[in-house]
Formats: C-alpha cells, structure tokens, sequence
C-alpha cells in the first residue's frame, strides 16, 4: 500500500508532481527536511533529469502494441516515477526507519556501487529483513574460511594447481558473445546494456517464477525486481549509460518497496550483507546453504515476504535459490578460483563428494516446504539454461549414474508442490532456448500467465533422472570449453 509524505526536493524550482497529480508544497520546513536526508546536489539533479526523461517518453514501447503490453508498460512508468520520487525524498514511508536506511543504501549504490565489507558493516545494516538477521544467525565466520580452503584444495587435489584446466563457462565472455542475439523485455532497455540484460534475466527468468507461488504474474515480475540493487553493485560499471541504466534499474526495486511496504523496505537494504559476517557457530551443509542465501542476496524473494508463512518457512526461498544456483555454476567459479560457492563450502568441510553431497542435502531441504523448493529451483534451472550469462547449455560430457536417492526426493517435492512428473531435456544449444526465452518476455511485456515453474522443473527433473545433472559437478572431466575464467 502507497504513502505519499510531504514533498522534501531540494530545489523548489524543478517542477516535480507527486503521484495525486499536485505540484509538491515547497515551503521552508520541506527544504529543511530535505537536507536532513543527505541528497546530494548531483544525484537530486540527475534524478530530476531521469524523471523529465520518463514522462517524456511514457508509453513509447507499448504504444503500438496489444491493451496487455500498454496496460504493462503504464505500470512500469508508475513503479519508476514512484521509485526516483523515493530517491528524492518526494515521496517516503513516513517514521520509518527501515525506509531511511534503504534509500539511503540505494542512493550509495546509484552513486558508487561495491560489494565490500564497508557496505555490510554501514548503519544501515540495522535495517537487515528478519530473513536476513535470522540467516546470519545460522552460520558461523568460519564457513568462508572453509569456501577459500575448499575451492584452492580442491583444485590441487583435482587439477595439479591448474583451475583454468577445468572445463568451464567463461561468464563474461559467454554474455560477449550473445548479448547481440539478446531480446529483453522492453522495460529491460537499452538492449546492448549489460546491466539491463542480467537485471530482466533475473526479474523474468528466476525471481518471478519463485514468487509465481504465490503471486499473479504482474506481482511476481515487480518483486523480482528487487534483484536490481544487488545486481548494479555486482555489476559496478561507471560509464555514463550504464550510470543511467543503474539508476533506473535501482528506481524499479525502491519503486516495488514503496508500493509493497512493510518487510519488503527491509529486503532492499539486504543488498548491503553479501560480505556480512555470521553471527552464528554452525559449521555445516545447512550452515552453508544459509552463508549463500546471504551473500548471495536472496532473501527479497522469502514466502515470509510475498507467501504469508512463518519465518522459519521463509529460509527455504532463499537458501534453495543460491544452492541450485551454486551447484549449475560450480565449473565456472572453481576455474575463476572463486570460492563463493556452496559447493566448495562443502568440500572445505571435508566432503569429498561435495557436488553429490550438496545437491542430495538440497533436494531434501526443498522437501521441507515443497511449493517454495520446487518454483525456487525451477526458477533458477530456468534462467540457467536460457541465459546470456550462465551458458548451461554449452556443457557436455561422459553422465554420472543416476542417483537413486534424489529421484525420489525431487518426485516428493514435485508432488507435493502440486506439480507434474514430466522429464523434459533443457536446451542444448542457445538457439534451442529461444522459444522459452520469448515465453519469459511475453511475461514482462503483457503479464501473460506462463508455465514457466513446469517447464524449469522439468528440465531438473531429466537432469536427475538421466544423471546429466553431474556434468557440473568439476569431478566429472570433459572437453574444455572456454579458457579464460572471470
């Protein structure tokens, strides 16, 4: 539910309306309370810029196009205008702190993104979601320190010291080469924009099929959105587009807080802990799965948040997400001798098996609630095998035997999830994507409902029936692929 406060812009002569329509009451008590909010003169001026730039353009994708797509791209126009309000302290959630810390955060982001210590130890760290705070408790400092022993061990237990020798997708080089063929949802502009392409990738193709659970699918593609604050400090470019793509990309997550309220305030300023330090003395596979879920910043996405479930409920989103995702792009980060892994996690905890060890460890954690397992790791298969960035596709090689074990796991949770047994290969080649990628965007441009939860599920379901899950797992020797590694 939206609340709009009393006007704080800085310059009473930019001709900023508010949401209702009326021009924003610029006397001296709403300068003063603008300066209290720290906006800096540059970033107040080219957030004014940006929302001149937005009415101007309004409707220009849509115009053309279906009442669904143009009905689509008013509500986009309304969650940004809403989110630079935000950024300009127009528009706010009044006496709330959570919401000072997040805009406060996400104005840092716009200006000087980073993912560093500094970020996860700021004041507004005091504003972490519930999730968050409660996964912090969950693992001990010591897990990090078993993801840097595990992932260099493991490369000299395997490889001779040699990571690069690893057969591997080169993520930077893999987004080089098929960004041209890339076709975003058309909120996810300019189209030769990095940033843009992985923040729709994401919002389409993971965090909206997650929250499909329990979401229609306009709401489901506005809370994937808030995957855009972690992403633009992943992704810290500083060239004036990009500064401008970020600062669009970051307006859509305030924009979707604002609208939403409550825990979701919270959630963006998560963005800030992907280095924060757990609180807690696990040192487990369930201490692991929790680290991820933190640094890797999926807490936005919680039942707890979009599902109405208790808290404890709530961690199984965010833990499964990362852990699906680490066990598909473990090659990839072992080569970049990049020991933000679960799997690697595991290994430096002594498992020897860590690939087969985390996924079975995985499995049976979905099953734990099942409906937010089964579309968390449909999401992430999904994205996987349809991304410009992950390459999924590309890998092939010698198949482990089926574990037995897992079947009967991933049937559970699909039955329980309400979802069909039906084993469907993934996309083996990116051309063979494209189909599913085309589903993904007529989601973002009309909020076409889409069995994109099915189809992901089923590509993991003939993963582990067939055993072409292992082709990840860096045990399994294969063909090399790309030989640099990011």
């Amino acid at each position: 539910m939206t609340q709009v406060a009393n006007s704080t812009l800085l310059d009473p002569h930019v001709p900023l309306v508010l949401p209702n329509g009326h021009p924003g009451d610029w006397n001296e008590k709403t300068q003063q309370n603008a300066l209290k909010k720290r906006i800096s003169p540059a970033l107040k001026t080219t957030l004014s810029h940006a929302l001149e730039e937005l009415d101007t353009q309004a409707g220009q994708y849509a115009r053309s196009g279906s009442s669904e797509a143009q009905y689509a791209d008013s509500v986009y126009q309304e969650t940004m205008r809403n989110g630079m309000l935000s950024l300009l302290g127009v528009i706010e959630i009044p006496e709330s702190q959570a919401w000072e810390d997040a805009m406060e955060y996400c104005r840092e982001v716009i200006r000087s993104p980073q993912d560093n210590v500094e970020r996860a130890g700021a004041e507004w760290s005091r504003s972490y979601s519930d999730v968050c705070r409660h996964l912090l408790s969950r693992f001990s400092p010591g897990i990090v320190a078993a993801a840097r022993s595990g992932c260099e061990s493991f490369v000299c237990d395997h490889y001779q010291g040699n990571a690069r020798s690893i057969a591997h997708v080169n993520k930077e080089m893999n987004i080089v080469r098929f960004l041209p063929c890339h076709n975003p949802g058309f909120v996810f502009h300019p189209k030769k924009s990095v940033l843009a392409a992985v923040c729709g990738e994401m919002t389409a193709r993971c965090c909206s099929i997650v929250t499909s659970a329990w979401l229609s699918p306009e709401e489901s593609i506005k809370s994937g959105m808030l995957s855009h604050v972690a992403l633009s400090e992943e992704y810290p470019v500083s060239t004036g587009a990009e500064s401008k793509v970020r600062l669009c990309m970051v307006a859509l997550s305030v924009g979707v807080a604002y609208e939403a309220g409550g825990q979701v305030v919270n959630a963006l300023v998560d963005g800030a802990a992907m280095l924060a330090v757990g609180t807690g003395d696990q040192m487990t596979v369930d201490a692991v799965r929790a680290w991820r879920a933190v640094s890797g910043c999926t807490t936005p996405y919680s039942s707890y948040l979009w599902g109405g479930s208790s808290l404890k409920d709530g961690l199984v989103v965010p833990e499964m997400i990362m852990a699906m995702h680490d066990l598909l792009d473990w090659r990839s980060d072992m080569a970049a001798r990049n020991h933000e892994n679960g799997v690697s996690a595991v290994y430096g905890l002594g498992f020897k098996d860590a690939f087969h060890t985390y996924l079975e460890s995985t499995l049976e954690r979905a099953s734990s609630e099942p409906l937010s397992g089964a579309h968390a790791m449909a999401g992430v298969v999904y994205l996987h095998f349809t991304s410009i960035r992950y390459g999924s596709y590309r890998y092939r090689g010698d198949i482990k035997k089926p574990c037995q074990m897992c079947q009967r796991v991933l049937r559970n949770v699909t039955a329980k999830a309400g979802l069909e047994w039906k084993p469907v290969p993934p996309p083996s080649i990116w051309s063979a994507g494209d189909k599913f990628r085309e589903l993904s965007k007529r989601v973002v441009d009309r909020f076409e409902e889409q069995p994109l939860v099915q189809i992901g599920l089923s590509w993991l379901q003939h993963l582990v029936v067939s055993g072409e899950i292992g082709l990840f797992d860096a045990l399994v020797r294969m063909k090399t692929l790309d030989s640099r590694a990011e």
